[in-house]
């Protein structure tokens, strides 16, 4: 829907979502949109995307922009990820592409203070992998960061990497292969029942030769330690071939 004005938003500006919840801490509800700006109502890509957050005590406003942020389907998420006591404000939004990659944000205000907690680049940058082809028809993914491997069977594509020159019939590695990790496909909040506070669930595929070649994905668990997101755990999830 356009609005014309909204507290010096030009006539451009669409609200893309809108929330309720205590976000400032103070215990009184406030009104959190994210609005984006649009060629017209029916376009599907908003660029410029921000937060507009209406304090429901002071009735100020106060807006977040964020950086890179244009895409598809932006959408909002309010929940507790640093204190039981009020609300912090995730935003993801689709980049659009074969990729399938989002940005996501993740914000918390406190005093009219506003803190950037996570975001695609700042998790991108912890989470960096290689992933190589060895011997035996396997596949290795290498935290860089703590050096972690991970070891992928690829028994069930040795027909397409035997037709592609990567291994002859017996499993032996004939030319260097690598894949990739790609950057950030998906985001979940999940709530742990025990403390009532949210925690992150971030995807990134695994493919091999190409973006098709699809070998499943990192799955990273990311929790609030009292001074930033940071990782508790990291499991690989197996994408089996399709014959």
């Amino acid at each position: 829907m356009q609005y014309d004005t909204y507290n010096n938003v030009s006539y451009r500006y669409y609200f893309l979502d809108y929330k309720l919840g205590d976000v400032t801490g103070d215990g009184v509800v406030d009104r959190v949109y994210l609005v984006g700006e649009k060629s017209s109502s029916q376009e599907l890509f908003s660029e410029n995307i921000s937060i507009v957050v209406h304090d429901g005590r002071t009735n100020n406003v106060i807006k977040i922009a964020m950086e890179y942020a244009a895409g598809y389907n932006a959408k909002l998420f309010l929940g507790n990820f640093t204190n039981i006591k009020k609300l912090d404000i995730l935003v993801k939004i689709d980049t659009g592409g074969s990729g399938g990659y989002i940005l996501a944000y993740l914000y918390s205000l406190q005093n009219d203070h506003i803190s950037l907690l996570l975001n695609s680049e700042s998790f991108e940058s912890i989470s960096i992998y290689d992933v190589n082809f060895v011997e035996c028809f396997r596949i290795e993914v290498i935290n860089k960061d703590d050096n972690i491997k991970y070891i992928l069977n690829a028994l069930d594509r040795k027909t397409k990497y035997i037709k592609k020159g990567i291994y002859d019939d017996k499993g032996s590695l004939i030319k260097e292969t690598s894949g990739s990790v790609l950057a950030l496909g998906a985001i979940f909040p999940i709530i742990e029942e025990y403390n009532g506070l949210f925690k992150l669930v971030v995807y990134q595929r695994i493919i091999g030769i190409d973006n098709s070649d699809n070998l499943g994905a990192v799955e990273t668990y990311l929790n609030w330690n009292g001074e930033h997101m940071e990782i508790e755990r990291v499991n690989i999830v197996i994408q089996p071939a399709i014959i």
